[in-house]
């Protein structure tokens, strides 16, 4: 009998193996332990005449590897397959501190629910998506909230995503947007300023892609984003918003829709109740009071602490731009004044959009020309009002403060913004850095590096948990440190920079190491090359000069830096670390390496 039940049992283990290749056969033995085969490392097991002398009948387990597993009968109790445990997903942590995040790969991810300046988002009881662009699969689904902590589905379309934050009576109290594209690079300005490849919200910095280089628009000092880009330009207020309805979708769970309004006064709004709408671009009414202004905001004033101003160096509350990143300043941005024109026919719908390039040391940036929304009633400008005249650039500045010239001397506190202008009838180039604009305007940002602190903030030491941060992989690939060292074994964590002399003498002696060798010829030791500043183009024309066993990656963030999470007072910088994160040197050499791995 029981030989009949372990011959039932392996022919199940057959049929359940050529069905389902992730299942588990399980052995269950007399003294009440069990020994569990993956299916996919079982090529058979049969029931015959035991090997040993001790038993005379046994069941026989081959792996794949060749060997062959006995279990005598008297020891065996019962056999089964059970289906394996589902491989829990890998969830990417994008970190915090930010109203904007970058992601570059398909997969799960989650933040924390923090402000820029790390304080707790107040009153969330549930986050949903808001609003995404519409593609054959949702470009974010599954958005959660729990602890703290938001957490999302990315597809694999490029694009843009909002998730909202709610409270228990349905109303919003937060945004961010989820910006679905490759990994933005920088350009060095020759004003030391590095700024961003795109627009926020465009997918692509080539010209010949077109309307993916627009990017989205911004009313002066709200995180909310604007969908900017369309096959039409829109002309009256009630065609506003006709491209955002036709190119993505709303939650229709929160009640919203794509809409102008305009205050039936001159008080206009505070920053929750802009929260509350981000899917309004609002005014109040100027014409209720002359001296209101064209504005969303109720206090004009506060408009200066909302994206920051020249006396606040600081990256605000309100800033739109991703981690590392900030709106710059109009002083910034002086250098696109010295560009070179790509195309300066008239604007045409049938024509490539006219836009122009910065170039510094070899290499380039594309500006496309386009406007935004207008104040008054929302509409989408792609080219400038006066489209018959000139093609035009506007874009914000930080800044908003005392700036009263000529029309405009009715504000008390206006934003700056850059105008750039192809005026091909009066005059050809114009550019003016800055020129006066409203706060109602929704328009393009075109983001910049925080300024980074030389010293470390508080450097982890031996004995202590290496923090985690996102990577990128010279492949583009989104990963984490956390996710390097669960690969296994040490690594060593070598901080560097591709242009620095002692980094490249520290690589060499790694490779000349016999005990490095050694320790990676077995999988014991693995090298992970971190590069942790701003020049991405620098680093992805050195990536391929590493050593092909070593893993090439660059801090996404910046946040090592920024963060202080290592200690950078001097390139190179090594760390020994194990598969929990567990520091095991600090700032070490090659020396105090080999001496702990032999």
């Amino acid at each position: 009998m029981k030989k009949f039940l372990f011959l039932a049992a392996t022919a199940l283990f057959a049929l359940s193996a050529s069905a389902q290749t992730n299942g588990v056969m399980r052995v269950n033995l007399t003294d009440g332990s069990a020994v569990e085969h993956p299916v996919g490392q079982v090529n058979s097991a049969d029931f015959n005449k035991a090997a040993s002398a001790q038993s005379k009948e046994a069941m026989r387990v081959k792996l794949t590897d060749g060997t062959t597993v006995e279990y005598p009968v008297s020891d065996i109790s019962s056999v089964n397959f059970r289906s394996a445990e589902p491989t829990p997903p890998t969830v990417t942590d994008l970190g915090g501190e930010a109203n904007s995040y970058v992601v570059s790969a398909a997969g799960s991810y989650k933040f924390r629910a923090t402000h820029v300046d790390g304080s707790a988002i107040k009153n969330i009881a549930s986050a949903t998506w808001l609003w995404r662009e519409k593609a054959d699969q949702p470009l974010i689904s599954d958005v959660s909230y729990a602890d703290g902590t938001v957490s999302f589905t990315a597809g694999a379309t490029e694009g843009n995503a909002v998730i909202a934050a709610v409270n228990s009576k349905g109303t919003v109290v937060w945004i961010w947007h989820i910006w679905l594209t490759d990994q933005p690079s920088v350009m060095v300005y020759p004003n030391g300023c590095s700024v961003m490849d795109r627009n926020l919200g465009a997918v692509s910095a080539n010209e010949a892609d077109g309307r993916d280089t627009w990017g989205l628009t911004y009313q002066y000092g709200r995180n909310v984003p604007f969908y900017y880009i369309g096959d039409n330009q829109e002309y009256f207020l009630n065609e506003a918003f006709d491209q955002a309805r036709a190119f993505t979708d709303v939650n229709p769970d929160l009640g919203l829709q794509w809409e102008v309004s305009v205050s039936g006064d001159a008080t206009g709004w505070d920053e929750a109740a802009s929260m509350a709408h981000p899917l309004t671009h609002h005014m109040r009414d100027y014409r209720a009071n002359s001296l209101a202004g064209y504005h969303w905001v109720s206090d004009e004033c506060a408009l200066q602490l909302t994206w920051g101003n020249q006396n606040i160096d600081t990256k605000t509350n309100y800033d739109p731009c991703p981690a590392g990143y900030k709106v710059p300043l109009a002083e910034d941005l002086a250098d696109i004044t010295k560009m070179t024109w790509d195309n300066t026919q008239s604007f045409n719908m049938e024509m490539p959009i006219p836009g122009f390039y910065v170039e510094n040391n070899g290499q380039k940036q594309w500006w496309p020309l386009v406007c935004g929304r207008n104040y008054d009633d929302g509409c989408a400008i792609f080219g400038g009002e006066a489209k018959q005249y000139s093609d035009r650039l506007f874009l914000w500045t930080a800044y908003a403060g005392k700036y009263s010239p000529n029309v405009l001397q009715r504000y008390d506190y206006i934003p700056l913004r850059i105008l750039v202008e192809n005026n091909y009838v009066n005059g050809g180039l114009r550019a003016y850095v800055p020129t006066a604009g409203t706060g109602a305007f929704s328009l393009p940002v075109r983001c910049i590096r925080e300024e980074l602190p030389i010293q470390p903030i508080a450097a982890p030491k031996a004995g202590q948990t290496a923090p985690d941060f996102a990577l990128t992989l010279a492949d583009g690939t989104a990963t984490s440190l956390r996710e390097q060292l669960a690969k296994g074994g040490l690594t060593l964590v070598y901080f560097n920079n591709p242009d620095c002399p002692a980094c490249h003498r520290t690589a060499e002696a790694l490779q000349r190491s016999l005990a490095v060798k050694a320790h990676q010829a077995d999988g014991s030791l693995r090298i992970l090359s971190v590069y942790t500043d701003e020049d991405t183009a620098l680093w992805q024309r050195a990536a391929g000069t590493y050593p092909a066993s070593w893993s090439v990656a660059r801090d996404t963030d910046l946040s090592v830096i920024t963060r202080g999470l290592f200690d950078m007072s001097q390139t190179p910088s090594l760390y020994l670390l194990d598969a929990e994160g567990h520091i095991l040197l600090s700032d070490t050499d090659i020396p105090a390496l080999e001496a702990i791995i032999k």
